[in-house]
């Protein structure tokens, strides 16, 4: 490979690079973009080259050459599209539409019909050299001549008249400079190299790859040194000026807008070109205002006019006109623009539309005359609740002293009540005392009798001593609940605690009972669980609770049913059921069967006897022992009562005993 060829491989990799480098700088730029594309063009022209030198066969040679040589009429157009844009865009009226689409049919047309020629008649032939393949122009290759010809003079066409013409800054000047030297360089080598050998038969070093390095580096250069392909500072302005989400417009001495940012044109409904050399006064409305007690209406231009001495605002506030002929109220503030010699030369006015702002102070205007009526209504209706409230507390304190005297009346009669209850709870176990001490006597010697110890008795005699005897009994129960009852009331009550196996206690309370369930051919049953606990309890009195539901469990039971006792052993306690399968109770008198003194019918059970007293000791009973009681029941098909006892024992059964309100508890379980 010859050094011809090393160049051409080593431009298109210098090119490629600062093409890569100068488009990932500033992507989103339309000259940025363009150079990219240019420089993409004159890469491709290289790697061209390289392959036409590295073919092997004419035919080889020659396909790569036309590709070369093709894709130098697309550069150019970049390059001629490039120097419109570059260093700033040339602002015409119609500019856009002309550059869009007038151009760009020039360069469809003249670029189709360039590539034709090239193909059919300029190029139809290679030369071998010792650099390498090289195209043989033959034919008609004047058109060749003249397209390079308009596209390289409009483009230093371009850059000539804004270089002379165009009001740029040292800087852009300097970056133009280079430009043009560069195009220049690459355009008298290229013709100097590739089109004059062949058409006077002579043969120089290949340089078209050597001109295109050249230019690169100028521009590299000049990215260096002047900061090529970067923005004005007006053109960063004017993209600051643009993010802002104020309104900035900028007007010159006669009043004309000159610049404008993109917020001010999306509130005012125009577009740029629209914009620039508008009359400021045509979509501004000064409001009018006070002045020395006088109506003053002052033009826009009085105020912000550069000959106004005063041209600097604050706060000032301002009608804006849309196109639409909508007014936006805005605060504005200026700013005078004065060039080296500080002479006015416009003036910056920035605007914030009040739209929501005055919105808001409308709605809050509107919400402090709510709130303002609202407190006058409050500030009333307090008045009239303060007099209802000292005629309120006049009432109370009436109403105080009257409970207070029904009060104290209330604990004068508590305390009557209490020695009523004092003598009353005396009296039962004097009478009670009184009373079985008697009868002890009667029933032993009415079993002597009976039983013939003092001297035989005839039949009738015997059924006479055998009736004295059972109401003796039951005269002598009935005392014995008296004494309960009383005892649990006053809490004189005593508790004897011992350990006691539950199956026995059971078995020797239906022992007990059981004469009086054959009377009727009732049949007791039991049935334990397994590993029943013993129970530190008052053996005696939980059998008093056992006996007082079998009674009733007998009594009202009809002839030849059953009594069912179950035991069983929950988590903390040996829960005890008594079914039985007579009358039932009442769904509406459950609540009250352990109330004392209370009978489920007081009229029928006459027949039955008792005084209700029974059910309300057993409750008193186990309450003490730490455990509950209810029953269940359903009419026709008997009741079922249930009670527990804890595992674990009370610590104190006594304390507790007469902490406990024996017979103020009268809510039960019902089912």
């Amino acid at each position: 490979m010859n050094s011809a060829t090393w160049i051409s491989l080593f431009s298109a990799i210098l090119n490629v690079s600062i093409g890569i480098y100068i488009f990932l700088f500033f992507p989103k730029k339309n000259t940025n973009r363009l150079f990219f594309l240019f420089v993409l063009s004159i890469v491709i022209f290289n790697i061209g080259e390289f392959f036409t030198r590295m073919s092997i066969t004419k035919e080889e040679a020659l396909f790569w050459g036309r590709i070369t040589y093709s894709v130098l009429t697309i550069g150019a157009c970049f390059f001629l599209h490039f120097s419109l844009v570059f260093p700033r865009k040339i602002v015409l009226k119609g500019y856009n539409v002309f550059s869009r689409y007038f151009l760009s049919c020039v360069y469809i047309l003249g670029s189709i019909v360039y590539i034709f020629f090239i193909y059919f008649t300029s190029i139809r032939n290679v030369q071998q050299t010792e650099w390498g393949y090289r195209l043989v122009l033959t034919g008609q290759t004047i058109f060749v001549v003249i397209w390079f010809l308009i596209l390289s003079g409009l483009t230093i066409y371009t850059i000539f008249y804004k270089y002379f013409f165009m009001d740029i800054d040292d800087i852009e000047k300097k970056q133009i400079r280079l430009v043009f030297i560069g195009a220049s360089l690459i355009l008298v080598i290229a013709i100097v190299t590739n089109i004059l050998p062949p058409l006077f038969h002579f043969t120089l070093f290949p340089m078209a790859s050597v001109s295109t390095s050249l230019f690169i580096i100028f521009i590299a250069y000049a990215l260096i040194k002047y900061k090529f392909l970067s923005f004005p500072a007006t053109i960063i302005a004017e993209n600051i000026l643009d993010t802002m989400s104020d309104l900035v417009i900028v007007i010159d001495r006669k009043g004309n807008i000159i610049n404008i940012n993109k917020s001010a044109l999306n509130h005012l409904g125009y577009n740029k070109d629209e914009m620039l050399n508008f009359p400021l006064k045509k979509i501004v409305k000064t409001p009018a205002f006070k002045k020395d007690a006088k109506t003053v209406k002052p033009s826009v231009f009085s105020i912000l006019s550069i000959d106004n001495n005063d041209n600097r605002l604050k706060d000032f506030e301002v009608d804006f006109i849309t196109k639409q002929g909508k007014y936006i109220p805005m605060n504005i503030s200026t700013s005078s623009i004065s060039d080296i010699n500080k002479n006015l030369e416009g003036v910056v006015i920035v605007a914030r539309d009040l739209t929501v702002t005055k919105k808001l102070i409308n709605d809050l205007q509107e919400v402090k005359n709510k709130l303002e009526e609202r407190v006058k209504e409050r500030t009333m209706e307090l008045v009239n609740t303060n007099k209802e409230l000292q005629i309120g507390i006049k009432e109370r304190k009436r109403a105080e002293e009257k409970l207070r005297r029904s009060q104290t009346k209330i604990e004068q009669q508590n305390i009557q009540l209490k020695k009523a209850d004092r003598i009353k709870t005396d009296f039962l176990n004097v009478t009670s005392h009184e009373l079985r001490t008697p009868m002890s006597s009667i029933k032993g010697y009415t079993q002597m009798i009976s039983e013939q110890i003092l001297g035989q008795i005839n039949d009738e005699q015997k059924k006479a001593l055998d009736v004295i005897l059972r109401n003796t009994n039951r005269l002598d129960a009935l005392i014995q609940d008296i004494l309960d009852v009383s005892r649990l009331e006053s809490g004189t009550m005593k508790f004897e605690v011992v350990q006691t196996d539950v199956k026995n206690m059971i078995l020797e309370t239906v022992e007990t009972i059981k004469p009086f369930a054959n009377i009727k051919n009732i049949e007791i049953t039991t049935k334990f669980k397994d590993n029943l606990p013993t129970l530190n309890i008052d053996k005696e009195r939980i059998k008093q609770v056992l006996t007082n539901i079998l009674n009733n469990a007998i009594k009202f039971s009809t002839d030849g049913s059953a009594i069912n006792i179950f035991t069983t052993n929950e988590e903390e306690s040996i829960l005890f059921e008594i079914q039985d399968f007579g009358r039932g109770i009442p769904r509406n008198e459950l609540k009250k069967v352990f109330n004392i003194f209370y009978q489920v019918d007081s009229g029928e059970d006459r027949k039955y006897g008792g005084v209700g007293l029974g059910l309300a000791i057993s409750r008193g009973i186990v309450l003490t022992h730490g455990g509950k009681m209810w029953v269940k029941s359903k009419m026709n098909e008997g009741s079922t009562f249930s009670f527990t006892v804890p595992i674990k024992p009370v610590q104190d059964i006594e304390t507790r005993f007469k902490e406990l309100n024996m017979f103020g508890l009268e809510k039960m379980e019902t089912v």
